[in-house]
C-alpha cells in the first residue's frame, strides 16, 4: 500500500488496512443509501459505473 493512501485513511479515520486489505467506508446521499439498506445491495440510482 502506498504511504498517500495509509495516510489518507489514518488521518480521515473513515477506514482501515492491513497487509492484505484496505477497508474503506463511502457516506451517499439518503436516496440512494435507503433504496440499498432495503434491498441489502445497491440498487438504482446508485450507478456503479461511477466509482470508477
Amino acid at each position: 500500500m502506498s504511504d498517500d493512501i495509509r495516510h489518507t485513511i489514518e488521518c480521515r479515520g473513515d477506514g482501515g488496512h492491513t497487509d492484505s486489505t484496505i477497508t474503506a467506508y463511502q457516506a451517499y446521499p439518503q436516496e440512494i443509501a435507503e433504496p440499498a439498506l432495503r434491498a441489502r445491495t445497491f440498487v438504482a440510482p446508485f450507478k456503479r459505473e461511477r466509482m470508477m
